[in-house]
């Protein structure tokens, strides 16, 4: 049995206690109290009437409420047919969204074990390769700070040497100065010597122009003795140019020895101290 029918059967049931006691009971009060064997004809006829009257309302009002009850239920019923197909077709995209998790879920469940996999193999090749690499990348950076260390040792022994070559040379500099000095002095000491020399030389020169200046005649010994008075100072300017000339800053820059001097034919003292020759007259006449 559906709903529609209960519902009409319950309707009908209710229509069926409530108005018929209502009817009767109305007829009977609607009756006045003195008239009623009288009109008792006339109350059946109306009591029929009242019957078919209420029948037909009766009648009406089920049939009002099956075409009421009928509407709701086809309404109902188009509602719960629309509903239903609603809930179908979200149950079919819901099942077809769970197929495609499922089949999304698989999917990355397989690239998942196939990446695990990878990385166990990665990884088992990886570590094996990581320590060779560390191995040699250890020896390497041993052998680089040998290398520097060493390096190192040859700068510091080079460097010392240099330092060693460079306190050699500063001593040796300092020496070549000292010698220099040395040397200075030694033709300093050369050089007043060679001046002494000269003159030495033109005191000699001159007392044998004065010698020989006795045996000449008056004119002839005056005019050498102007002569050598006259030519002494070019004489002189002569050895002292010829002195600077041959100093340390003149053209000739060579000192010359004691032994050359004496070499020169002016300082044979023999030669000059020689006695006179025949034809020539003694200093005293």
């Amino acid at each position: 049995m559906g709903l529609a029918d209960r519902l009409a059967r319950k309707a009908r049931e209710s229509v069926r206690v409530a108005e018929q006691p209502a009817d009767a009971r109305g007829a009977l009060e609607a009756a006045p109290p003195g008239g009623q064997a009288a009109a008792g004809g006339a109350d059946d006829h109306d009591a029929e009437a009242l019957l078919r009257r209420a029948r037909s309302e009766r009648k009406l009002r089920e049939t009002t409420t099956a075409a009421a009850e009928a509407r709701k239920l086809r309404e109902s019923k188009a509602m719960a047919l629309t509903r239903w197909k609603q809930v179908q077709t979200i149950n079919r995209q819901l099942h077809a969204a769970l197929y495609r998790n499922k089949k999304d879920a698989e999917a990355f469940r397989q690239s998942v074990e196939e990446l695990h996999d990878l990385a166990v193999r990665g990884r088992e090749v990886e570590l094996p390769a990581r320590a060779e690499r560390m191995a040699e990348l250890q020896a390497l950076i041993q052998e680089e700070l040998q290398a520097g260390q060493a390096a190192q040792l040859h700068l510091a022994r080079e460097l010392m040497e240099r330092e060693e070559h460079v306190d050699g040379l500063t001593q040796a500099t300092a020496q070549l100065r000292e010698a220099g000095g040395r040397n200075r002095q030694q033709l300093k000491d050369l050089q007043a010597e060679v001046k002494e020399l000269k003159r030495a030389v033109l005191a000699e020169k001159r007392e044998l122009q004065i010698m020989e200046g006795a045996d000449t005649p008056l004119g002839s010994r005056s005019c050498s003795e102007a002569g050598s008075v006259y030519s002494f100072p070019a004489e002189q300017g002569a050895d002292e140019g010829g002195n600077r000339d041959r100093g340390p800053g003149g053209p000739g820059g060579a000192l010359v020895s004691i032994d050359e001097l004496r070499q020169l034919p002016g300082l044979d003292l023999q030669s000059l101290l020689a006695p006179p020759e025949p034809g020539r007259g003694s200093p005293g006449r």
